[in-house]
Formats: C-alpha cells, structure tokens, sequence
C-alpha cells in the first residue's frame, strides 16, 4: 500500500515555476569553521526572475555540540538564524532583480569543527502579485488538494479489500 501512494505522488506534475541553485553552482566551496570562528561568504547570482520570490535555503551542515548563529542576506533582505536541524532549511522573502548578491556571515560559538556543505541549496519560488489564491488545474495547490483526498480513500479501498480476501466463509451442509 505505500507503494501505491508513492506511486501516486509520484504521478503529480511537479511545478517547474521555481529554480534551484547548489552553492557550488554559486561558486561557494565547502566551508570548514574551526571553535569560535566566523567567516563570510558571498555570491552573486543573476534570476531569470525578476519581482518578488520565495526563497529556500537548505544549509547541510555538520557540528555537533556547537553554537552556530548565521545571517543570510539576499539583495537587500535580511534573515538570522540559530542552527539547529540538519539540514536547515531557511525561508525568505525578497524582491530579486537580474542580477542578485547572496551572502552568509557564520559565526561558531564552541570548541569543535564546524562545515557547511556545498550541496547546500538556494530554490528560488517566483510570488505572483495579485490578491486571493488562484487555483487552476496547472497550479501544484490544485494537484495537492486533489491527492490529499484521493490518496487516503484509495489506501482505504485498499486496505478494505486486502481485509476481505483473507476472509473465508463456510457453509454449513446438512
């Protein structure tokens, strides 16, 4: 039965209204921070996007037992973050332009060795600016809404007739 919902998430169309970026793509390396040091890093990166985003920053790092305070700034906009979760995953808005800076200021409290991955990513969400939610049968939300009730009454179906063919009736014959 998960393979069934697999399968049908699997069948949703994914949105191809956003754009992912690895750090690496941005031209920043892996970054090893030793105990109690700081470090700044930036990037520039041009959109085919230009107005306001959504922007996802997923930072893999490793660093456990350490305190690690990080400022990411797109453009003009700022986000501070304590890291917690690995990965961390940082949501922004911003108005981006053609060409765009990206910058991280890491700052480790604690004695060990921190890194932060290149895998990391930047996925940029385009905001359409009108009022309300549109919804149409292009739009991800449609989709969502669509397998969000679909889904469990297929596993149920499911799981109802997988329960009945174990069952056995016996007739009795006098």
């Amino acid at each position: 039965m998960k393979g069934i919902a697999v399968i049908l998430l699997l069948l949703i169309p994914y949105s191809n209204n956003f754009i992912t970026y690895t750090f690496h793509d941005l031209g920043i390396p892996t970054i090893s921070i030793e105990s109690m040091g700081s470090e700044i890093v930036t990037a520039n990166f041009s959109s085919p996007y230009i107005g306001k985003a959504l922007v996802n920053i997923t930072l893999v790092w490793s660093g456990e037992g350490l305190s690690v305070w990080v400022s990411i700034e797109i453009n003009d906009d700022n986000k501070f973050i304590s890291l917690k979760e690995v990965p961390e995953i940082v949501s922004m808005e911003t108005k981006l332009r053609k060409n765009n800076s990206f910058k991280l200021a890491i700052n480790v409290i604690g004695i060990g060795r921190f890194t932060l991955f290149n895998n990391s990513t930047l996925t940029i969400i385009p905001i359409q600016e009108h009022s309300g939610v549109e919804v149409n049968s292009s739009s991800p939300l449609f989709y969502v809404t669509i397998s969000s009730i679909v889904v469990p009454v297929v596993i149920r179906i499911l799981q109802i007739v997988k329960s009945r063919e174990g069952i056995i009736i016996v007739e009795d014959k006098e």
